[in-house]
């Protein structure tokens, strides 16, 4: 069988993933365009235009055979990555300009915001090594494959939580993103190793890249509370 059957149709599953960031952040940025700053608008649209890349790229190996038109946005690609990392780095800040307005039983509360400084911290530097390292192995289809796949589910806790949450609204009001983080992640972890057993591997590098870089989601309340990290954080990020 061709080795490019395999992933014969994976630009189609490509689409959720897409989906995913599209309706975890539909609400807070794509519905609300108007209220957000310059910084979150260039992070939106290159991490938009990052997963339509994920669809296009492999469409254009599997379906039309154009290796020129892929290399070409391969190129684009990198300077894309480049943008959705340098201005998550911008955005990271955020998430503790206003804690000390915050209680645990707020839907952002202070532990969380902690942790999700660290969260975004691996996550983001996750999401370069895979992207150099998908660079580096171009020429590898099993390597450059897996970490594309890593650099796509890497980075999208943040959107899977927010759509958790809201789903979660539907059925209870008792929601804050401490009590989504651990679900949210647990299905994301999920659909990611769903998509390394379908056109990689469990046993891939990239993949436990992904998992190291989301397992703070776990231990909300442990990261969030600890004085050692709270300190580090407040004077890189404050």
């Amino acid at each position: 069988m061709n080795q490019l059957e395999r992933y014969r149709n994976m630009h189609l599953w490509m689409v959720i993933p897409f989906l995913i960031v599209f309706l975890g952040f539909a609400r807070s940025y794509f519905f609300n365009l108007g209220n957000v700053s310059w910084p979150q608008h260039l992070h939106g649209a290159s991490a938009t235009l990052w997963y339509v890349l994920l669809i296009v790229q492999p469409y254009l190996i599997t379906r039309r055979k154009d290796y020129i038109s892929h290399k070409k946005l391969g190129l684009i690609g990198i300077l894309i990555a480049g943008m959705v990392a340098g201005t998550a780095f911008n955005i990271i800040p955020g998430n503790l300009e206003n804690v000390a307005k915050y209680t645990e039983a707020d839907f952002f509360s202070p532990n969380f915001a902690y942790a999700a400084t660290l969260l975004d911290l691996l996550m983001v530097s996750g999401f370069i090594v895979c992207v150099l390292i998908a660079m580096i192995k171009a020429k590898d289809l099993y390597q450059h494959t897996g970490w594309i796949l890593a650099s796509a589910f890497i980075i999208i806790a943040a959107a899977s939580t927010r759509l958790y949450a809201v789903a979660a609204f539907m059925f209870t009001d008792n929601v804050t993103f401490k009590i989504a983080a651990v679900p949210a992640m647990t299905i994301s972890v999920l659909i990611t190793a769903f998509y390394f057993y379908k056109f990689s591997s469990l046993k891939h590098p990239a993949f436990y890249v992904f998992l190291l870089a989301n397992l703070p989601a776990f231990f909300v309340d442990t990261i969030g509370s600890n004085p050692a990290w709270r300190q580090l954080a407040d004077s890189i990020f404050k």
